[in-house]
């Protein structure tokens, strides 16, 4: 998401994820990107990228051994609904 534009003239954009910010400097990508910025404002600007900074959670939920992170299915309700909804045969 652009931000601003600095003193220097550099476009200030914030990216979520690490990833995304290191694909975006890489210089394939950032020509790509300093073109298309180049062609809507018609005028040359720098890229900057910073990384979102989102605040902390102040009481992050614990896990209980009663909560399913397994992605196992616990209502059979549900997945008999979903096979007769997409004719999905299982053994």
């Amino acid at each position: 998401m652009p931000l601003r534009i600095d003193n220097n003239g550099s476009l200030i954009v914030e990216v979520a994820y690490t990833f995304h910010k290191q694909q975006l400097e890489l210089s394939r990508y950032k020509a790509i990107v300093e073109t298309a910025v180049r062609e809507v404002l018609a005028t040359r600007l720098k890229l900057q990228y910073i990384l979102r900074d989102y605040p902390k959670a102040e009481n992050p939920k614990k896990l209980t051994e009663h909560d399913n992170v397994s992605g196992a299915v616990e209502d059979e309700d549900v997945v008999r609904a979903a096979h007769e909804i997409f004719g999905v045969e299982t053994d």
